[in-house]
């Protein structure tokens, strides 16, 4: 692997589910469960994941999700069936406890451990903190080369045209870059990063 862009993600996964004081970020958990174990499980063609969007927000699923009690009957209510991380997230929530003390950190961000990393997300998205101290952590790690570009959007945004293109580029410049080191190994590393950022009003590269 030569190149890593975390698109409206986080590498800490506890942080983002449970809110400051403990509860739970029901908006996340929801349409996580709804969106990617239900929709994006049953794809078939490129064109049906729009559609069952359009059809189960038509039939109001997600919204009698967030007023459903209890939690714990949510992946069954929204998927047809129990999911057994979530049960376990649910069971053992404490930070230090069994499920999460293994579940919790996806990259460590070790020195030597990833490759250059280019992290896009949104002003709005509430993976923002996350993506800013996984930003901070790869530098601290001594990826110096890491890249950090924020736009002016939410998360569930990113399917929109503003968004596509402010990842789409900060995709294709990073791997541009990163061909063109292996490629002259001596160029000049801030040029080549000025070249591919996003140049609008509503994108701020911080790096």
């Amino acid at each position: 692997v030569d190149l890593c862009i975390p698109v409206i993600s986080q590498s800490v996964v506890r942080p983002a589910v449970f809110l400051p004081g403990g509860a739970i970020a029901l908006e996340l958990v929801v349409l996580w469960l709804y969106l990617v174990m239900n929709l994006l499980a049953s794809l078939h063609r490129p064109t049906d994941f729009f559609r069952n969007v359009v059809s189960g927000w038509r039939s109001g699923l997600p919204y009698k999700a967030w007023k459903s009690l209890p939690m714990a009957e949510l992946d069954v209510l929204l998927t047809g069936k129990q999911i057994p991380f979530f049960q376990e997230a649910l069971a053992d929530p404490e930070p230090d406890g069994q499920f999460w003390s293994t579940a919790n950190v996806l990259c460590g961000f070790h020195r030597g451990s990833v490759p250059p990393v280019h992290i896009v997300s949104g002003w709005y998205d509430f993976f923002l903190r996350g993506s800013i101290a996984d930003f901070h952590r790869a530098r601290k790690a001594g990826q110096f080369d890491a890249c950090l570009t924020i736009g002016n959007f939410a998360h569930w945004d990113l399917l929109m045209p503003e968004p596509q293109k402010i990842m789409y580029t900060c995709s294709l410049g990073s791997l541009q870059e990163v061909l063109c080191q292996k490629r002259h190994k001596d160029g000049d590393d801030e040029i080549q990063r000025t070249k591919q950022m996003p140049s609008t009003s509503r994108c701020h590269p911080v790096c």
